[in-house]
């Protein structure tokens, strides 16, 4: 079976689009939000994996689920549940989900290491805030009444 056979029954079967397609879905908005964050991520994992701090430790050893204090597995559990709700049970998914971006809200808008890292010391190109806050936005939407 081909990549693109196994890509295509993923898509139909499992109503997931293709990595770096949003499709609309709030999971797959995640998702991509999330992929292309990571790869910023990474990039200050390495710069920070010999620098003796707690912070850089953190970040190197867990990445911004390190800092994040699980809210970001709180808001895909939420997102996963949203896809899988029926007709009746959407408007509490959607609920859960809101809830969800509103702690993912208010992490993005008070943990001081955010900007610190937004500005890192090595230059390397980081967009927390404004990446995932316009995830958060875009899934709202997508999961409103």
């Amino acid at each position: 079976m081909t990549d693109e056979t196994k890509s295509a029954w993923v898509e139909r079967v499992l109503q997931v689009p293709p990595r770096g397609s949003s499709g609309g879905t709030p999971l797959a908005i995640w998702r991509d939000a999330k992929d292309g964050l990571d790869q910023q991520i990474r990039a200050l994992q390495s710069a920070f994996a010999d620098i003796d701090h707690p912070l850089a430790q953190a970040i190197a050893d867990r990445g911004l689920s390190g800092l994040s204090d699980r809210i970001q597995v709180g808001l895909q559990a939420a997102l996963f549940d949203y896809q899988a709700a029926d007709a009746a049970g959407r408007a509490a998914a959607g609920k859960k989900v809101q809830d969800a971006t509103a702690k993912l809200r208010a992490f993005l808008a008070s943990d001081p290491a955010l900007p610190l890292l937004e500005k890192n010391p090595m230059g390397l190109p980081v967009d927390i805030r404004a990446t995932l806050g316009q995830a958060a936005d875009r899934i709202d939407a997508a999961t409103a009444g």
